[in-house]
C-alpha cells in the first residue's frame, strides 16, 4: 500500500489561476534553472513552453509537488500524436527518495495515458535515475 504524506500537495499547471500561472511559472524556473548547465539552450526551450500569457502550449503539462511550502519535484510532459514524453523530471536534493519521483512518474503516466512513454535525460542523470526506471520496467 502506498504511503500518502498529508505534507504533499500535486498540483497541474493547467488548472491554476491566471495569477498563479504567473507566480509558478517562475518558481518552476528558478526550480530547474541549474539544468542550463546540462541543456544548453534549456531557458530558451523552457519559456517555448508557454505561450505569452503563461498558459502552456497545446500538447503540455506540468505536474508539481510541492512539500514544507516549496517546490520539491517537477514533471514536464508532452502529449502530441507523434509523441508522449516525460521532458524534465527533477526532485529536489533534500526531498529525494521519499516517494516522490515515483509518484510524478505515476501521475505521468496518467495525464499522457501511457504506461511506457519516452523518456529523455543527459547521460550523466542516468545512475540517479536507475532505479527508478527499472522500478517501472524501462530499459
Amino acid at each position: 500500500m502506498d504511503k500518502i504524506n498529508v505534507n504533499e500537495k500535486y498540483s497541474i499547471y493547467s488548472t491554476f489561476s491566471a495569477f498563479e500561472k504567473v507566480l509558478y511559472y517562475s518558481q518552476i524556473y528558478d526550480f530547474l534553472k541549474r539544468l542550463n548547465i546540462e541543456y544548453p539552450g534549456f531557458s530558451k526551450w523552457y519559456k517555448g513552453l508557454f505561450l505569452e500569457n503563461k498558459e502552456l502550449q497545446n500538447g503540455r503539462e506540468i505536474i508539481i509537488c510541492e512539500k514544507e511550502y516549496c517546490i520539491a519535484g517537477i514533471a514536464i510532459l508532452k502529449s502530441t500524436e507523434e509523441e508522449k514524453k516525460i521532458c524534465t523530471l527533477r526532485v529536489a536534493a533534500p526531498f529525494q527518495r521519499q516517494g516522490i519521483g515515483r509518484k510524478l512518474m505515476e501521475l505521468s503516466f496518467e495525464w499522457l495515458q501511457e504506461d511506457k512513454p519516452l523518456i529523455t535525460m543527459h547521460k550523466s542523470k542516468q545512475h540517479e535515475f536507475a532505479s527508478l526506471l527499472e522500478y517501472y520496467g524501462f530499459v
